[in-house]
């Protein structure tokens, strides 16, 4: 700022002039109609500019289709598209262990039992079919996605659970 006062200071006799230099006005009017008389393309028309503009707008389509595809790989490879939910894997795990305890708890209450034998067998084969279509519903579920198919593989352990319940209860009945 300094720099600026002290060289107004010096040529103070210049900036004091109150009339521009002789033929100023003339100067000033050729510039404008030489500015008048250019016909300057916008900016918008510009050839250079519509190729860096289709530029840009090809590069981020590719770069978007890229990083879907790349997405969607990852997807695949980590196997989400074929994989059951894990409330479903979970579900599957918890039942499984309780189902195995009940019948164990039957084998050994009808171990003395002589009809004992029948009752584990027929636990066992009411467990089989109802694992056996708990498994075509997993694969309708793979097919279809749909939550109610979930809600029924679920259902099938709840049966099997009670089922399991109830023979456990009407043996120590008999007993």
């Amino acid at each position: 700022m300094k720099k600026i006062e002290d060289n107004i200071r010096k040529n103070r006799d210049l900036f004091d002039d109150a009339e521009p230099k002789a033929g100023h006005f003339e100067r000033f009017s050729e510039k404008l109609d030489t500015a008048g008389s250019k016909k300057e393309t916008p900016v918008i028309l510009r050839f250079s500019f519509v190729w860096r503009s289709a530029a840009a707008v090809l590069i981020l389509i590719a770069v978007s289709v890229l990083y879907n595809q790349i997405d969607n790989l990852s997807l695949i490879k980590a196997g989400h598209s074929n994989e059951l939910p894990t409330e479903l894997i979970e579900a599957g795990n918890y039942y499984a262990n309780l189902n195995r305890e009940k019948i164990d708890k039957i084998t050994e209450i009808t171990s003395n039992d002589p009809d004992g034998k029948e009752v584990v067998n027929i636990a066992l084969q009411e467990a089989e079919s109802l694992d056996q279509n708990s498994a075509k519903l997993k694969e309708k579920y793979l097919e279809t996605k749909d939550d109610r198919v979930i809600d029924a593989i679920i259902t099938n352990y709840r049966v099997l659970s009670e089922l399991l319940d109830h023979i456990i209860e009407r043996v120590n009945e008999t007993q």
